[in-house]
């Protein structure tokens, strides 16, 4: 069989919606918000190892970002991703300013991950708040 063939093979047992994307799947959502120092890391593989305990086997990994112009939580991914190499991580980042809002319109459960920043009180049972 020649690669060709055995490629397409493989392209056709990818799972994608209709539109042909696999973003659109379910994932099991990991917030952070705060520093990202070591313990915060921690914290982050820690609860991949949850995530992959329950057979899941798909993450999205969303910052929340105080300045969007700062990509030092990049290197940090490193670590995360040669820890959790299982599973499917998706990383996003997004302004601070919309932590509120997409806590309101969560759907499925999310793992909230603070490291020394006030949220106050979250009205979501959704929201599962882990604080480093």
């Amino acid at each position: 069989m020649d690669d060709r063939i055995r490629f397409i093979k493989t392209v056709k047992m990818v799972s994608l919606d209709d539109d042909g994307t696999m973003l659109k799947q379910r994932f099991h959502e990991i917030w952070y918000v705060g520093k990202l120092d070591e313990d915060g890391v921690n914290t982050i593989v820690d609860q991949m190892s949850n995530v992959f305990i329950k057979v899941k086997d798909r993450v999205r990994l969303r910052f929340y970002l105080d300045n969007q112009n700062d990509l030092s939580y990049i290197a940090s991914c490193r670590r995360i991703l040669t820890e959790n190499i299982a599973l499917s991580i998706v990383i996003e980042d997004k302004p601070l300013d919309d932590l509120k809002k997409d806590i309101e319109t969560v759907k499925d459960e999310v793992v909230l991950i603070c490291n020394k920043f006030d949220l106050g009180e979250i009205n979501n049972e959704k929201v599962r708040l882990v604080e480093v």
